[in-house]
């Protein structure tokens, strides 16, 4: 169907059945190509809009079996509430196995936006957008195969009630610098590998949740002042496998909500040319939360406690579940009075944690100072390096009976804090007594 005047338009009434090719073309001076009736295909589908005000709109059903290619050049490409686009594997004449959804705004003055829903159970779904925006509000769903999206210009916006779900090989979200940020305020839901990545000068929100059984890396990289931002109602949760989180744009990481891995999970968070801040003023508590290892990196910053008197960090893993830090050309926490006894230090300025496996940290520079506290938990210490101050406390900030130790749990034969000065609290002891004595070394 080729139109060469006016709209094209298949009207909610409207049905089109076919096996093999078919295109959909709505040529240039025209008002645009309309589908809110029922598509039904075998084979290749192309579906063009060149022109018109409305752009290109799918408000009904469109099935097919095979690849099929959805373009827009005018306007907004509009899949409205009621629209439903379902690409189902196929095989071709020679045999090879079909199945790709490709979805593309070409427009740059419209948006993308998904209201309705999307469903690509073939090898692949590829989606870009060109336009003013990419806004997703309905549910975007691949169950098989590589699931690409990409956005060159305006902000991509899962909104909050937008979902995106992968079950396929991974899933890739990339704005461009050309973009504007990345938004997440609905739910991303993957499983294997999960890559986003933004370089757009508003930076990398999420308010919402991202939640992945497999790797996830999570980037923001950009030259402004956007940073990578967790609001304190967002939730980045791992299932298994790998999180790493990493930005280098000037304005910094805050970790407000909560990141959580299970089964083992890792996390490993890296912010360069600013500060890491964590917590936030909400009941919010364990904002990094373990089931495996922690380490984080900091480059040209501070890492820094936000939330007061709570728990930042904390892992569950009795097998291993330790922390890292290192801060090159930076502190972690702040400085406080050294205080005498427990119950005397500063719970607001230091880097407040509860872990299973042992402590290590470092920290370089004109700034550098080291001030963590271990909360309900005995602080395992393998080594603590600063070219400035030590501040160390184990204790209960919530004030229990319990009493926890600063104890040697470097097996290296070096000593566990090299500084240029240093201050160590415990409500119990600092170093073990009885018949292993070991002693922390300095």
């Amino acid at each position: 169907l080729d139109n060469g005047n006016g709209e094209l338009r298949i009207d909610s009434t409207g049905t089109i059945n076919n096996i093999g090719n078919l295109n959909l073309v709505n040529q240039e001076n025209n008002t645009g190509l309309i589908i809110d009736g029922t598509i039904k295909n075998k084979g290749t589908m192309n579906v063009t809009n060149y022109s018109g005000v409305n752009g290109l709109e799918i408000g009904g059903t469109i099935t097919n079996e095979g690849d099929a290619t959805f373009t827009n050049y005018s306007n907004d490409f509009y899949i409205k509430s009621k629209g439903n686009i379902t690409n189902n594997a196929g095989t071709n004449a020679e045999g090879e196995e079909t199945g790709t959804l490709t979805l593309h705004n070409k427009s740059t003055a419209g948006d993308f936006n998904i209201k309705g829903t999307v469903t690509s159970n073939g090898k692949a779904l590829n989606m870009q957008n060109d336009g003013a925006g990419f806004i997703v509000n309905g549910n975007v769903t691949s169950t098989d195969g590589v699931a690409a999206i990409r956005n060159t210009n305006g902000e991509f916006l899962v909104d909050t009630n937008g979902t995106i779900t992968s079950e396929g090989t991974g899933l890739s979200i990339v704005n461009n610098e050309d973009a504007t940020g990345i938004n997440i305020k609905g739910k991303i839901v993957n499983k294997n590998q999960l890559v986003m990545q933004n370089t757009g000068v508003d930076g990398f929100n999420v308010s919402g949740s991202i939640e992945n059984t497999g790797t996830t890396q999570l980037t923001n990289s950009s030259e402004a002042l956007g940073g990578f931002t967790l609001d304190s109602t967002g939730k980045i949760t791992n299932n298994g496998g790998a999180l790493s989180i990493t930005n280098n744009a000037k304005g910094g990481m805050n970790i407000k909500g909560l990141i959580k891995t299970n089964d083992d999970g890792t996390v490993a968070i890296y912010n360069l040319n600013s500060d890491l801040k964590i917590g936030d003023t909400t009941d919010n508590n364990y904002y990094v939360d373990s089931d495996g290892d922690v380490y984080i990196e900091v480059t040209d910053g501070d890492l820094l406690n936000a939330a007061g008197e709570k728990t930042l960090i904390r892992t569950t893993n009795q097998g291993g579940g330790s922390l890292t830090i290192n801060v090159d050309n930076g502190a972690i926490g702040e400085e406080v009075a050294t205080g005498v006894g427990a119950g005397s230090r500063d719970w607001n300025k230091s880097i407040n944690v509860n872990i299973d496996g042992t402590i290590s940290a470092t920290s370089t520079g004109s700034r550098s100072l080291v001030n963590i506290a271990s909360s309900g938990k005995d602080m395992k210490l393998n080594q603590i390096t600063a070219d400035g101050q030590v501040y160390l406390l184990a204790d209960d900030m919530n004030g229990g009976v319990n009493t926890y130790n600063i104890l040697n749990y470097n097996d290296k034969n070096t000593p566990n804090i090299k500084a240029a000065g240093m201050s160590l609290i415990a409500s119990g002891n600092i170093g073990k007594e009885g018949e292993n004595v070991k002693a922390v070394t300095f």
